[in-house]
């Protein structure tokens, strides 16, 4: 005897627009070695059929038991002969105006990826769209497909349009995806799915000119009090990637209505960099310096400041900035209510001892808010922007941290012996 199976999850589909055949998914027990090769009474056909009716099989289609084949690829090529019926009734340049009125909704509309790449940058003044053409970027991408005119003055047949498509060697693969399917339920009612899948990396640099006056105050001084800039290089690295899933459903041979599916999105991701180019002086602005001296001296008072870089993380997707802390549970007992999500916790060198003072204890700590807590396992998950300027990490938690939860007394801290220790980290690169 022998114990044995023979599993099969298929499913057949046509080149053509994705047209079904059929599913094969079964299982069939192999009892005997003489059945594990075809002869004349165990042949190919006598497989398919006991896979097809074993009791849990799905067989549908070219694979359902006791299928005319001949009869059903009859039907299907009368389907195949209306799918390009229908298809050819429509332009390439139709399908191309849907595509871009999906794009357009994607980067000019109101979702979290358009929002990014439209908004002013806090102390630049310039969106990300602006430092970058992304925007444009991504509704040229277009611009890669195969000419839709057939060189007469008249337009190409889609399926031939769309060969061009699979064989051009400048789409990404998978760049533009379409489907058809009949409705089973409204007769001569159709629907065409289209999807389109593009992702770009950004790099540019820029010189911009930081102004103090848009930090607001600087102790006691007021930053707009400050004459002139400090000439900046700004570094921009990023990334968008953009999915539209639309569905164009027809009745006959006319498209009667386009939908914007909620899988389609725009996720963008940017990391800024700012290092300062030269020595800048700055001085008191000529109102500041005209007040100064009805008071007194002017030139006596003459502030010095010194910025060498910054770093800045813009992401459409909160996940990008989240931090995964694990907890050193020995000694612990954790519960739910030892941390809670919104709560502001703060992260301390392991060499900070109780008696620093304030301002040492703060010098280099992280901060972040806390999104999920596993009292079991110890695990934090909170949500803190960080980044690398120059091999320096900025506000990534490291293992041997003292987490503490601030009060808020400012200028208070609660003692280092209420502190849980960081066991590991899991944080963004970059």
């Amino acid at each position: 005897t022998l114990d044995a199976a023979i599993s099969v999850d298929r499913e057949a589909k046509a080149d053509l627009v994705g047209l079904k055949l059929g599913q094969l998914t079964a299982s069939v027990d192999i009892s005997d070695f003489a059945n594990l090769g075809f002869s004349s009474s165990n042949g190919f056909n006598d497989l398919f059929n006991a896979l097809s009716t074993e009791t849990e099989a799905v067989a549908t289609g070219i694979f359902a038991d006791g299928a005319d084949l001949t009869a059903y690829i009859t039907q299907q090529i009368l389907g195949f002969d209306a799918a390009l019926l229908i298809l050819n009734s429509m332009t390439p340049a139709d399908l191309i105006g849907y595509i871009t009125t999906g794009i357009e909704a994607l980067v000019e509309g109101g979702g979290a990826g358009a929002t990014l790449l439209n908004a002013d940058i806090p102390f630049i003044g310039q969106s990300l769209d602006d430092l970058t053409g992304l925007g444009t970027i991504l509704t040229q991408a277009l611009d890669w497909l195969p000419d839709s005119d057939d060189g007469a003055g008249g337009d190409k047949a889609l399926d031939q349009w769309l060969a061009e498509v699979a064989a051009s060697s400048e789409l990404p693969d998978g760049f533009l995806t379409l489907t058809y399917e009949e409705d089973p339920l409204v007769d001569g009612r159709w629907v065409m799915g289209v999807s389109v899948n593009y992702a770009r990396i950004v790099q540019e640099n820029r010189d911009i000119s930081l102004s103090l006056g848009d930090f607001g105050d600087l102790g006691p001084i007021s930053g707009s009090a400050l004459s002139d800039g400090i000439l900046m290089d700004l570094q921009i690295d990023g990334a968008a990637d953009l999915r539209l899933d639309m569905e164009l459903i027809g009745q006959g041979l006319l498209p009667v209505e386009l939908r914007l599916m909620e899988s389609s999105g725009l996720s963008i991701g940017a990391g800024l960099r700012l290092a300062q180019e030269a020595e800048a002086t700055l001085g008191l602005s000529a109102e500041v310096t005209a007040l100064l001296d009805q008071l007194g001296n002017a030139a006596s008072f003459a502030p010095s400041f010194a910025l060498a870089g910054g770093a800045m993380w813009l992401s459409s997707d909160a996940d990008a900035q989240t931090q995964t802390i694990r907890l050193d549970r020995v000694g612990k007992v954790y519960t739910p209510e030892s941390y809670s999500v919104g709560q502001v916790i703060m992260g301390l060198s392991e060499s900070v001892a109780e008696n620093d003072p304030f301002n040492t204890k703060i010098a280099n700590a992280k901060f972040g808010i806390v999104t999920g807590w596993n009292p079991e396992t110890g695990v934090l998950t909170v949500l803190a922007p960080s980044a690398t300027v120059d091999g320096t990490s900025i506000n990534t938690f490291g293992t041997g941290d003292q987490i503490i939860k601030p009060s808020a007394d400012l200028g208070v801290l609660p003692p280092l012996t209420s502190a849980d220790s960081v066991q590991s980290v899991v944080a963004p690169e970059g």
